[in-house]
């Protein structure tokens, strides 16, 4: 026989869970918003190699401490400003701003945003890893996921 009270009990408990999400991220772009400078932050890609080096180099950092160091960089660029000043080429195959800039913003933002770019640039090292992108604009070899995922 199925359980309604069960049933309702873990639907109203994935409702609670959901609306503390929603809250937890409005916090962050409070935040965000709080940070940035009053005119804007220009998009360079020196901010967005410093971005997606802290954010490999702290896969395990609590969210809320990810978004303190992205901010501490400069990291406070949004969505807007990435389709105003890059609107362009976002494949991270090649090294393209956009698309780095697009993987910061999406990860510092949201708490889905954050497991979907680990699941997806960070937890392989291939043509569509964030240590391919990195690689390709520093022509730095030494960034792959082993040596950065000691550090």
């Amino acid at each position: 026989m199925i359980d309604l009270k069960e049933i309702f009990g873990a639907v109203k408990e994935w409702e609670d869970d959901e609306e503390n999400r929603r809250e937890r991220e409005a916090g962050y772009l409070r935040k965000v918003e709080a940070s940035r400078p009053s005119g804007g932050r220009v998009i360079t890609m020196d901010l967005v190699v410093a971005g997606l080096e802290y954010i490999a180099r702290h896969r395990r950092t609590p969210q809320e401490e990810l978004i303190d160091g992205l901010l501490t960089l400069g990291c406070d660029f949004t969505i807007e400003e990435i389709k105003a000043q890059l609107p362009n080429k976002a494949d991270i195959r090649y090294g393209d701003i956009a698309a780095g800039a697009y993987i910061i913003v999406n990860m510092r933002d949201s708490e889905f945003g954050r497991a979907y770019g680990d699941d997806m640039y960070l937890s392989i090292d291939d043509i569509r890893s964030v240590y391919h992108f990195l690689r390709v604009v520093t022509g730095d070899n030494r960034y792959t996921k082993a040596r950065l995922d000691q550090s």
